[in-house]
C-alpha cells in the first residue's frame, strides 16, 4: 500500500515533540519551519484514522490548542485540543 506524507504544524517544539513521539510509528520527524514546528510522517491512506487519534491523544494529554495537519498537500484539518 502506498504511503502518504503527512505534515502537522504545531506552536512549540515540545508540542512537535509529543506528537512526533505519538506517531512513532509512522516515521515521524521534526523539522523547523520559521515560527512554526512541523512533523512530518508516512502513513498508508487506510491508516488516517490512525494518524488522526494518535495526534487528538496528544493535542488533549500536552494541552495543545490546535494543530494543522495536511495529507499530501490536498487535505487539509484544524484539529482543536485545548479550549
Amino acid at each position: 500500500m502506498k504511503s502518504n506524507r503527512v505534515r502537522i504544524s504545531l506552536r512549540s517544539r515540545s508540542d512537535a515533540q509529543c506528537v512526533a513521539a505519538a506517531l512513532v510509528r509512522f516515521e515521524s520527524r521534526i523539522e523547523r519551519d520559521g515560527e512554526l514546528w512541523i512533523v512530518e510522517a508516512l502513513a498508508a491512506a487506510g491508516m488516517r484514522p490512525h494518524v488522526m487519534s494518535a495526534l487528538k491523544s496528544c493535542l488533549v494529554q500536552k494541552q495543545i490548542a490546535s494543530a494543522r495537519v495536511m495529507f499530501d498537500e490536498r487535505s487539509s484539518y484544524l484539529l482543536k485540543g485545548r479550549t
